[in-house]
């Protein structure tokens, strides 16, 4: 087995030592990513422009597209006839 790998790791702990301005840029950039992205960065999809092609036209199926909307992920912008009209309406977003 060879020891060349914790060498180098030991050479770079030892130059670490040295150099003060990159061990606290090693230690408060990360601390500093982890309280940017766990309280300040919010990945919540919510409000998506969606569009509503109703085949059924059923009580059933506008209570689902209804409960879909009250959630808050999804905001109803329009009906369409067709499937091809699917595309045009989404293109228009």
């Amino acid at each position: 087995m060879t020891f060349r790998p914790l060498i180098i790791a030991w050479k770079e702990l030892l130059q670490l030592r040295r150099d003060r301005l990159t061990l606290a840029m090693m230690v408060v950039l990360p601390i500093v990513q982890l309280l940017l992205f766990g309280y300040a960065v919010n990945t919540d999809v919510r409000h998506l422009p969606t569009v509503v092609y109703d085949q059924d036209r059923s009580a059933a199926s506008r209570d689902l597209w209804r409960s879909l909307e009250a959630t808050g992920f999804y905001d109803v912008v329009g009906h369409v006839e067709n499937y091809d009209a699917i595309g045009r309406r989404l293109r228009l977003l």
